[in-house]
């Protein structure tokens, strides 16, 4: 069954205010603000002329604007109308009540790998409910709003490639987390060298997050599900490895440093159950339970009473009998020598006398 023309009428709308788009993969796209002629309800239409295409092209863009008139998907804009003009394709879409991301990274901020993560898997989602390929992802394509939900508008008007989203995806990742437009020309080299420039230009990003995201924008992923999977992995085994690093922080008394990874681990995954036992060791009100050191059943054992000195025991024998083998100390009050005394006396007056007699006659 052939897919419903659109209308090929001059449309409702007329322009209010031009809208610029300075992504260079826009570069064939107008936008603007327009209000309705009949009620002046504002809208955001976009436009690309025709005058490059035949008429087999011209065809397959209508086809396509048909399809795309039909989706009615959570976070991709409504389209109010579409139609084919003499002189380009315009689709008319409902202003989503919301700030254009592109305007956000403007202002300066800078998403985290937590936050990077769920508006990927949002877009990935939303796609998929719109079994559509939207062919030019871009921050001026995708609006967010005060709950930092993400709608997306926009869609190609010539039908892209499959992978083509995949690559939008992993460009807008880099652009949430650097704050800056991504440029293909600055990243143009093999694998390895293209990961390394994307390491560098995301300071303070894990290398397993930045490698997925280097893989994306190389054009690796097949499809946005394959992407926003990988990311949200490389997100999760950031946290665990940043949590490995806490523990091992704490074993050496460096809270500090446990606190420091910690904080760089909460922002891939706030809940990630080993960040939060690493904060239950930093807490000064928690209180660690030491494994036991033997095996045990799991219950408590009553408290043991106090072991007395028992006389009949194997050890009390033992100790005994290495006493028995010690001399025993005399603490009587000897006797006075006097025979000894009187011996000594007797034999030094017998001496000298013999040294008398030599000295008189040698004389």
């Amino acid at each position: 069954m052939s897919s419903p023309k659109p209308k090929a009428s001059v449309s409702s709308y007329v322009v209010a205010a031009p809208i610029a788009l300075v992504d260079p993969q826009l570069t064939l796209l107008n936008a603007a603000v327009v209000s309705n002629q009949i009620d002046g309800s504002p809208a955001v239409a976009f436009q690309m002329s025709l005058s490059r295409f035949d008429a087999l092209d011209i065809a397959r863009i209508g086809n396509r604007l048909a399809r795309r008139a039909a989706v009615e998907a959570l976070g991709i804009t409504r389209v109010l109308e579409v139609g084919i003009t003499g002189s380009g394709a315009f689709a008319i879409e409902s202003p989503p009540a919301a700030i254009r991301l592109s305007e956000h990274l403007a202002s300066g901020r800078k998403f985290t790998p937590f936050d990077t993560v769920n508006l990927i898997r949002e877009l990935q989602e939303s796609l998929a409910l719109a079994d559509m390929v939207h062919g030019q992802i871009s921050s001026e394509l995708v609006w967010i709003d005060e709950a930092d939900r993400p709608v997306l508008g926009g869609f190609a008007f010539v039908e892209p490639d499959a992978g083509t989203d995949a690559h939008g995806l992993a460009t807008l990742a880099f652009e949430l987390l650097s704050g800056v437009r991504f440029n293909p020309a600055a990243f143009n080299y093999p694998a390895g060298v293209r990961t390394e420039r994307v390491r560098e230009a995301l300071p303070g990003v894990t290398a397993q997050f930045a490698g997925v995201i280097a893989a994306g924008t190389g054009g690796e992923f097949e499809s946005t599900s394959d992407f926003a999977t990988a990311l949200a992995a490389a997100a999760t085994d950031s946290a665990a490895d940043l949590a490995a690093a806490a523990h091992q922080a704490i074993g050496v008394k460096d809270p500090f440093g446990a606190n420091f990874f910690l904080d760089l681990g909460r922002r891939y995954h706030p809940d990630h159950p080993e960040l939060t036992a690493v904060a239950l060791r930093l807490s000064p009100a928690s209180v660690r339970i030491e494994p036991p050191l033997m095996q045990t059943d799991g219950s408590f054992n009553e408290p043991q009473a106090e072991v007395l000195y028992d006389p009949a025991s194997e050890q009390a024998r033992f100790l005994a009998s290495l006493k028995a083998g010690i001399p025993a100390i005399t603490t009587a009050k000897p006797k006075f020598p006097w025979f000894a005394i009187a011996a000594g006396l007797l034999g030094m007056f017998g001496i000298i006398s013999v040294l008398a007699f030599v000295v008189v006659q040698s004389r």
